[in-house]
């Protein structure tokens, strides 16, 4: 996905982001329970892909005396996240507009998955760090919606989700040390999964374009799509999609 569909995507989700984005939220509440619970130390933060400010708040809340800084490459999101910070930046992560030595802590809720070029932005981080720092970050692993996958094999190939191995060999080549991984696994009920779709634009992540309709009409596509999802991954109460989660904290001297 490139920058320019990235961007339009996540600004017209901005509106109502917070509403729908709870998978965000409850991750990103546990990663600011690792930062309370490591009793990480900081005095400047820089938040990449901050969205709506989220995170934001509850850095500010552990760190009421430390320069925050919020940057995210979608203008829309910036703008629902100015009441929660003064310092915001709309930029690519894979060229951070900071100097070297500048934080001593990175954070990241669920933003680098979107990223093409990881091995660049782990770079980038590294580069902006101080002598010491702790990067404490959230991503999406390739299990994520496994379920759509096998309705809809192809998004396989255009939603390509890094495994933990791949992860971790990218932070050493970075200069990362002391790596520190959980996998967690969380499972949601949808009402359908027409439903699911629907979330997915809702926060931005629209996939709904690799989804090809050839010559049939849309509905029948759907409904064939619906059923298959249903006899597949049915529930009482609905349908199921899983989520991957690799809570990753890494270390920079």
């Amino acid at each position: 996905m490139n920058l320019q569909i990235i961007h339009k995507k996540f600004s017209k989700a901005a509106s109502n982001y917070d509403k729908h984005a709870l998978i965000q939220k409850y991750f990103g509440d546990l990663l600011l329970e690792e930062l309370r619970r490591d009793k990480v130390l900081a005095q400047n933060i820089l938040d990449i892909g901050t969205g709506t400010g989220n995170l934001l708040r509850g850095l500010n809340s552990i760190y009421p005396l430390a320069n925050i800084a919020g940057l995210d490459i979608s203008w829309g999101m910036l703008l629902k996240a100015r009441e929660r910070a003064r310092r915001l930046l709309q930029a690519d992560a894979a060229k951070l507009p900071f100097k070297d030595n500048s934080f001593n802590l990175v954070v990241s809720n669920f933003a680098l998955q979107w990223v093409v070029d990881l091995d660049n932005v782990f770079s980038e981080i590294s580069r902006v760090f101080k002598k010491e720092g702790n990067f404490y970050f959230n991503i999406f692993g390739p299990q994520t919606l496994s379920e759509l996958k096998v309705i809809f094999p192809q998004l396989d190939e255009h939603l390509k989700l890094s495994d933990l191995p791949i992860l971790e060999n990218l932070l050493r080549d970075a200069g990362f040390h002391d790596i520190k991984s959980q996998r967690l696994i969380e499972k949601r009920i949808y009402p359908s999964m027409i439903d699911i779709i629907k979330w997915l634009k809702n926060i931005g992540a629209n996939y709904t374009g690799y989804i090809p309709v050839k010559n049939l009409g849309m509905r029948k596509v759907w409904q064939e799509a619906e059923t298959n999802y249903r006899n597949h991954f049915g529930k009482d109460e609905g349908v199921s999609a899983t989520f991957e989660v690799f809570l990753i904290k890494a270390k920079r001297v």
